[in-house]
């Protein structure tokens, strides 16, 4: 898993994601992001979907299948 900082795609004024987080039983919890918020995460790409993304914050909560084309890799972290 890399460490890496995204924004997420779009501006807040127009644009909001609801990342539900995992395990997938639990659909109680989201986060909430808005176009160009950034954050640094633990990432890995989901294993059976090439276009989605398993993400994990600093808090140790976790957001699996997140499409790829939500948000964009601006920095990689060295570990």
């Amino acid at each position: 898993m890399k460490q890496v900082t995204i924004r997420f795609a779009g501006n807040a004024d127009d644009t909001t994601y609801f990342l539900k987080l995992g395990p997938m039983l639990q659909y109680s919890r989201e986060r909430e992001f808005h176009g160009g918020d950034e954050i640094v995460v633990q990432m890995q790409p989901t294993p059976e979907k090439t276009d989605c993304f398993d993400l994990t914050f600093a808090d140790g909560q976790f957001a699996i299948e997140v499409p790829g084309e939500m948000f964009a890799i601006i920095r990689e972290h060295s570990e």
